[in-house]
């Protein structure tokens, strides 16, 4: 029979036997996890050091190179065979660890694990840029009005005397006063004017009316130009018989400012119509009961030079 002494050290013997396998065991387990905690230590301070981003993510934990356990990811396998050290972890930035079609530096700035495929960054849809659109042009008016821009008139009695700042042209026969006139063509599609008309507006009239004439140059100066130096009128363009003061005159010059026709301009068409988009033409008289006509000087009664173009 067993007294209550012996069962005492029974259980005595049991609990040391009990307490030094544990001890034993934890030992072992001591001996052998050391390297293991402290390298996955260092490669998180690693991590943190070159992403400072992932601090306190999810990505600040184990998970970055190892699946459950201590086995490691794709990752963790790829920073391995790198060195598993700080450079190793710029030099497989550029790689796809995971194989999920984004890089490991990609996911790491999306906070997305690089050695877990279901793990990936959420693609963006692309925008789609609208296309731009080229402003429209307004064609500029076509203005059928054109003012003269250089109008003047020469005095065979005052051979030297510049008259093109004057308020108006005055024409007669004799003594000669013959006045000119230069209009800008651009923009004029010679081909389609249907209808060209010159207007003057008569300050003094004359009962004997005059003549219209082409002009072989376009290079006279209004502020030059006197009767000894004045360009030779042409060829008879129109006829005017009677001019009534205040009232105003409309010649047709059609045929004038069409020109030749070929529509190839050159020194033989001096006279003949425009040159360059410059059409010149002289005023003569046909009496000594001379015409005072207003220049472009006087504004609203100016000469003007009305075209019509067909579309």
């Amino acid at each position: 029979m067993q007294t209550p002494k012996m069962v005492n050290q029974k259980a005595l013997s049991c609990l040391l036997i009990l307490t030094g396998a544990l001890v034993l065991v934890i030992t072992i387990v001591l001996l052998q996890t050391p390297d293991t905690v402290q390298g996955v230590s260092s490669d998180l301070s690693n991590a943190r050091s070159v992403y400072p981003a992932i601090e306190d993510t999810r990505l600040d934990s184990c998970t970055l190179c190892h699946t459950s356990g201590s086995s490691l990811n794709s990752y963790g396998r790829a920073y391995d065979s790198a060195g598993s050290d700080r450079s190793a972890l710029t030099e497989i930035e550029n790689r796809d660890s995971d194989g999920d079609g984004f890089t490991n530096i990609v996911e790491i700035k999306a906070l997305t694990f690089p050695g877990n495929s279901s793990s990936k960054p959420v693609q963006q849809p692309t925008a789609t840029r609208a296309p731009t659109r080229t402003p429209t042009r307004t064609p500029t008016p076509f203005n059928p009005v054109r003012k003269p821009v250089a109008d003047t008139y020469v005095n065979q009695i005052a051979p030297s005397t510049v008259y093109g700042a004057s308020r108006q042209m005055l024409v007669d026969h004799s003594p000669v006063n013959r006045a000119y006139l230069r209009f800008r063509l651009t923009g004029v599609n010679l081909p389609k004017v249907t209808k060209a008309v010159l207007r003057l507006y008569v300050v003094n009239g004359s009962a004997k009316g005059f003549l219209i004439r082409t002009l072989r140059s376009n290079t006279w100066d209004e502020k030059k130009v006197i009767y000894t130096n004045a360009p030779p009128p042409g060829d008879i363009v129109g006829r005017w018989d009677k001019a009534v003061p205040g009232k105003w005159i409309a010649l047709d010059v059609t045929r004038f400012v069409k020109g030749p026709g070929d529509g190839d301009y050159d020194e033989d068409d001096i006279g003949k119509g425009p040159l360059k988009d410059w059409l010149s033409m002289s005023v003569s008289g046909l009496s000594t009961d001379g015409i005072i006509f207003a220049s472009r000087e006087t504004g609203a009664t100016a000469p003007q030079l009305v075209i019509t173009m067909s579309k």
